[in-house]
């Protein structure tokens, strides 16, 4: 009796395959000595003692049959070829997904060839197969991937699971905890421990939303101390924390008694509207109390002066400039004229005249001269030409004592207004 065995079952026979469109798929069975064919569906030979060529231009799910044989007998198995088009693998729930215990939960794909999905986790590790997973959550973020492995035109999917315990804490800080009024401060919130889910609500203290996010900067609008929330929610549970910003407002005012003052004289200046602060005048040279809020100034000339106020947050400079002129003392004293003159022709005191070294600085200046019964012989608003040479209508007046008036007004100025003063006397004219 001779024992005759069948063929075996090829050692290089899949199950299954799995193709994208367009993909090359074949089966070679190497090394397998029997003589075999591959059949379709259809029951047609598609190959025989040799590499089966697998079309696949279209989707679907195609069986094909395998059959081995000798002389006494033959081994036939089915191989499932599946072909899908390209796709992406969709995890639902397809959101981050909050828990806030570590009770089981199912994840379910929609995806081409679900029964064939690899789950993996945040290592790379496969932890199942199939179209749903059941995961117990750690604490902190989980990750889990789905992933048809060897279907390069299916897209993996990823799931982050985070598990949230009840026992948070919102901490916030600003960036400084005194400001001046209009200056902008970052606010920070910190969530201990440390997760990626908590959303952090800012407001004012009258509730007005500000922002959103783990840092906002906001702005004083008013001073005085000002409290900022913020409000932190995780979908598990809510803290909230405040804190309180001193902000300063410098509401301050330079006054100076005169802003043009004649050279020799003083002015004041004055800051007022911060009772504790700071002062620092410049320059210094003529100030009576440099580091006061008020102080004595003592300018020679036209002078800018600044004062640096410092209070318990904020610093402000105020400026003024203080115009020094040279005034005109409007004076008869500074204006002389003889008393006697000879007007015979020899070239010495032929002529009485008006004489000032600042008479270019009048407005104007009249002279008038009456004989004794009060006719006026002489008048003349010429500043150039101020002089009488004793002749009154061309003819040479005779000696005698003639009276004069002189009258000059001084311009208006910053420091005074336009001034008229009267000088009266007599002149002798002598031949």
């Amino acid at each position: 009796q001779v024992d005759v065995d069948i063929p075996p079952k090829p050692a290089a026979l899949p199950d299954t395959l799995k193709y994208c469109v367009g993909d090359s798929g074949e089966i070679v069975l190497e090394d397998y000595s029997f003589a075999y064919f591959w059949k379709n569906e259809a029951g047609d030979i598609v190959a025989e003692n040799g590499p089966l060529n697998i079309p696949t231009t279209d989707a679907g799910n195609f069986a094909y049959y395998f059959e081995a044989y000798n002389g006494c007998g033959s081994f036939r198995d089915t191989v499932t070829v599946f072909v899908v088009e390209e796709g992406a693998i969709v995890i639902q729930p397809d959101e981050t997904i909050v828990v806030c215990n570590n009770d089981p939960l199912t994840l379910t794909v929609n995806a081409p060839l679900a029964d064939c999905v690899v789950w993996l986790d945040e290592n790379s590790t496969a932890i199942d197969t199939g179209a749903q997973v059941t995961v117990i959550p750690q604490p902190g973020n989980n990750i889990y991937v789905a992933t048809l492995p060897g279907l390069a035109c299916v897209t993996a999917d990823t799931a982050e699971v985070v598990f949230i315990p009840d026992d948070f804490e919102v901490q916030v800080t600003a960036s400084a905890a005194e400001v001046c009024l209009g200056t902008t401060v970052s606010l920070t919130a910190a969530i201990l421990p440390p997760n990626n889910v908590t959303v952090v609500t800012w407001y004012d203290s009258g509730f007005n939303f500000l922002g959103e996010g783990l840092s906002i900067e906001a702005t004083p609008t008013v001073s005085g101390i000002q409290t900022y929330i913020a409000v932190a929610e995780n979908g598990c549970t809510v803290d909230t924390a405040m804190l309180d910003i001193l902000v300063e407002e410098l509401m301050l005012d330079l006054s100076v008694s005169a802003e043009t003052i004649c050279n020799g004289e003083e002015v004041t200046l004055s800051v007022s509207g911060c009772d504790d602060c700071t002062y620092s005048w410049s320059p210094e040279g003529a100030l009576s109390a440099p580091d006061m809020a008020t102080t004595q100034a003592f300018p020679d000339v036209t002078t800018t002066y600044e004062v640096i106020v410092a209070g318990a947050v904020c610093t402000d400079t105020l400026s003024t400039v203080v115009t020094v002129e040279e005034c005109l003392d409007c004076n008869v004293d500074l204006i002389f004229i003889a008393d006697a003159f000879t007007p015979d022709g020899d070239g010495n005191n032929d002529l009485v005249c008006v004489r000032s070294e600042v008479l270019n600085q009048f407005e104007s200046v009249e002279l008038m001269i009456y004989n004794r019964w009060g006719q006026e012989v002489y008048q003349s608003e010429e500043m150039s030409s101020l002089c009488w040479d004793g002749t009154f209508a061309g003819e040479a007046l005779p000696p005698d004592v003639y009276g004069y008036v002189l009258r000059i007004v001084c311009p208006p100025t910053d420091t005074q207004p336009r001034t008229e003063n009267v000088l009266k006397g007599n002149i002798t004219l002598l031949r």
